[in-house]
Protein backbone atom coordinates (compact mmCIF):
# COMPACT_ATOMS: atom_id res chain seq x y z
CA UNK A 1 0.00 0.00 0.00
CA UNK A 2 2.76 1.96 0.33
CA UNK A 3 4.57 1.56 -2.71
CA UNK A 4 0.93 2.38 -4.47
CA UNK A 5 0.49 6.09 -2.18
CA UNK A 6 4.05 6.81 -3.40
CA UNK A 7 3.43 6.35 -7.20
CA UNK A 8 0.29 8.33 -6.82
CA UNK A 9 2.00 10.97 -4.73
CA UNK A 10 4.99 10.59 -8.22
CA UNK A 11 1.94 11.00 -10.55
CA UNK A 12 0.60 14.03 -8.92
CA UNK A 13 3.78 15.50 -8.73
CA UNK A 14 3.79 14.58 -12.72
CA UNK A 15 0.95 15.96 -13.04
CA UNK A 16 1.30 19.21 -10.98
CA UNK A 17 4.54 20.29 -13.24
CA UNK A 18 3.06 19.63 -16.67
CA UNK A 19 0.02 21.75 -15.72
CA UNK A 20 2.75 24.46 -14.33
CA UNK A 21 5.04 23.84 -17.69
CA UNK A 22 1.79 24.02 -19.75
CA UNK A 23 0.82 27.35 -17.58
CA UNK A 24 4.21 29.01 -18.50
CA UNK A 25 4.53 27.80 -22.31
CA UNK A 26 0.92 29.89 -22.85
CA UNK A 27 2.19 32.38 -20.78
CA UNK A 28 5.28 32.90 -23.13
CA UNK A 29 3.30 32.12 -26.01
CA UNK A 30 0.96 35.70 -25.12
CA UNK A 31 4.19 37.90 -24.47
CA UNK A 32 5.64 37.04 -27.74
CA UNK A 33 2.29 37.85 -29.06
CA UNK A 34 2.05 41.00 -27.68
CA UNK A 35 5.84 41.63 -28.61
CA UNK A 36 5.21 40.71 -32.17
CA UNK A 37 2.28 43.89 -32.13
CA UNK A 38 4.26 46.17 -30.46
CA UNK A 39 7.47 45.63 -32.84
CA UNK A 40 4.77 46.58 -35.63
CA UNK A 41 3.59 49.57 -34.11
CA UNK A 42 7.44 50.88 -33.18
CA UNK A 43 8.21 50.03 -36.63
CA UNK A 44 5.17 51.93 -38.40
CA UNK A 45 5.94 54.93 -35.80
CA UNK A 46 9.52 55.35 -36.47
CA UNK A 47 8.92 55.03 -40.09
CA UNK A 48 6.45 58.16 -39.88
CA UNK A 49 8.67 59.94 -37.85
CA UNK A 50 12.04 59.15 -40.30
CA UNK A 51 9.51 60.36 -43.34
CA UNK A 52 8.49 63.55 -41.12
CA UNK A 53 11.85 64.09 -40.14
CA UNK A 54 12.71 63.85 -43.71
CA UNK A 55 10.16 66.19 -45.57
CA UNK A 56 10.74 68.99 -42.56
CA UNK A 57 14.54 68.59 -42.17
CA UNK A 58 15.28 72.09 -43.38
CA UNK A 59 13.05 73.59 -40.75
CA UNK A 60 13.79 71.11 -37.81
CA UNK A 61 18.03 71.18 -38.15
CA UNK A 62 18.41 74.81 -38.88
CA UNK A 63 17.80 75.88 -35.18
CA UNK A 64 18.14 79.83 -34.70
CA UNK A 65 16.04 80.39 -31.54
CA UNK A 66 16.01 78.90 -28.12
CA UNK A 67 12.25 77.50 -28.75
CA UNK A 68 13.75 76.08 -31.73
CA UNK A 69 16.73 74.15 -29.98
CA UNK A 70 13.47 72.84 -27.47
CA UNK A 71 11.73 71.10 -30.59
CA UNK A 72 14.56 69.89 -32.03
CA UNK A 73 16.00 68.22 -28.58
CA UNK A 74 12.58 67.15 -27.73
CA UNK A 75 12.19 65.11 -31.56
CA UNK A 76 16.00 64.06 -31.16
CA UNK A 77 14.67 62.73 -27.46
CA UNK A 78 11.50 61.14 -28.95
CA UNK A 79 13.21 59.47 -31.79
CA UNK A 80 15.85 57.49 -29.18
CA UNK A 81 13.09 56.46 -26.91
CA UNK A 82 11.37 54.76 -29.83
CA UNK A 83 14.80 53.15 -31.09
CA UNK A 84 15.26 52.00 -27.67
CA UNK A 85 11.67 50.76 -27.78
CA UNK A 86 12.25 49.12 -30.39
CA UNK A 87 15.40 47.26 -29.82
CA UNK A 88 14.06 46.31 -26.13
CA UNK A 89 10.84 44.52 -28.40
CA UNK A 90 13.59 42.96 -30.50
CA UNK A 91 15.48 41.27 -27.34
CA UNK A 92 12.25 40.34 -25.63
CA UNK A 93 11.34 38.28 -29.23
CA UNK A 94 15.25 36.62 -29.78
CA UNK A 95 15.14 35.38 -26.43
CA UNK A 96 14.71 31.58 -27.75
CA UNK A 97 13.31 28.56 -25.88
CA UNK A 98 15.80 26.13 -27.79
CA UNK A 99 17.18 24.89 -24.76
CA UNK A 100 14.16 23.95 -22.96
CA UNK A 101 12.69 22.19 -26.46
CA UNK A 102 15.75 19.54 -26.60
CA UNK A 103 15.98 19.38 -22.89
CA UNK A 104 14.93 15.76 -21.90
CA UNK A 105 13.52 17.16 -18.37
CA UNK A 106 11.20 19.67 -20.73
CA UNK A 107 10.31 16.22 -22.66
CA UNK A 108 9.14 14.51 -19.35
CA UNK A 109 7.44 17.67 -18.19
CA UNK A 110 5.07 16.98 -21.32
CA UNK A 111 5.38 13.75 -21.85
CA UNK A 112 1.83 11.56 -21.74
CA UNK A 113 3.14 8.47 -19.58
CA UNK A 114 3.87 10.05 -16.04
CA UNK A 115 4.07 6.62 -14.74
CA UNK A 116 7.41 5.46 -16.68
CA UNK A 117 9.37 8.91 -15.44
CA UNK A 118 12.09 7.90 -13.02
CA UNK A 119 11.72 9.52 -9.69
CA UNK A 120 14.86 11.64 -9.95
CA UNK A 121 13.74 13.53 -13.11
CA UNK A 122 11.45 15.61 -10.99
CA UNK A 123 14.08 17.58 -10.08
CA UNK A 124 14.95 18.46 -13.30
CA UNK A 125 11.35 18.93 -14.48
CA UNK A 126 11.36 21.70 -11.50
CA UNK A 127 15.18 23.27 -13.37
CA UNK A 128 13.02 23.07 -16.76
CA UNK A 129 10.50 25.21 -15.01
CA UNK A 130 12.45 27.29 -13.41
CA UNK A 131 14.79 28.33 -16.56
CA UNK A 132 11.24 28.40 -18.58
CA UNK A 133 10.10 31.11 -16.04
CA UNK A 134 13.35 32.56 -16.16
CA UNK A 135 13.26 33.10 -19.65
CA UNK A 136 9.46 34.89 -19.18
CA UNK A 137 11.21 37.49 -16.52
CA UNK A 138 13.62 38.56 -19.15
CA UNK A 139 10.72 38.63 -21.56
CA UNK A 140 8.71 40.41 -19.68
CA UNK A 141 11.28 42.97 -18.54
CA UNK A 142 12.49 43.65 -21.93
CA UNK A 143 8.86 43.88 -22.97
CA UNK A 144 8.04 46.37 -19.53
CA UNK A 145 11.23 48.68 -20.57
CA UNK A 146 9.84 48.77 -24.48
CA UNK A 147 6.22 50.06 -23.45
CA UNK A 148 7.96 52.94 -21.24
CA UNK A 149 10.30 53.75 -23.84
CA UNK A 150 7.16 54.08 -26.00
CA UNK A 151 4.89 56.23 -23.78
CA UNK A 152 8.83 58.69 -23.42
CA UNK A 153 8.35 58.72 -26.93
CA UNK A 154 4.93 59.66 -27.70
CA UNK A 155 5.29 62.56 -24.64
CA UNK A 156 8.40 64.20 -26.55
CA UNK A 157 6.93 63.71 -30.05
CA UNK A 158 3.84 65.97 -27.75
CA UNK A 159 6.35 68.34 -27.23
CA UNK A 160 7.83 68.31 -30.22
CA UNK A 161 4.18 68.90 -31.79
CA UNK A 162 3.22 71.57 -29.40
CA UNK A 163 6.15 73.44 -29.97
CA UNK A 164 5.76 73.40 -33.65
CA UNK A 165 1.83 74.15 -33.28
CA UNK A 166 3.13 77.24 -30.74
CA UNK A 167 5.62 78.38 -33.57
CA UNK A 168 3.15 78.70 -36.51
CA UNK A 169 0.48 80.44 -34.77
CA UNK A 170 3.15 82.89 -33.21
CA UNK A 171 4.82 83.26 -36.37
Amino acid sequence: MGKDNQGDTLIDKVSEHKSKYADELLHLAQLDNAGSKLLVVQTVILVALGVAMLLKSESLFTPALPIEWIRLVALLLAVFSFVCGWGHTLLALKIELREFQNNQASSNVMSENPVGIKRNSTAEEIDAIAKLSEVISEKKRNLRLAYEELTMGAWFMGITVAVSIGMKLLG
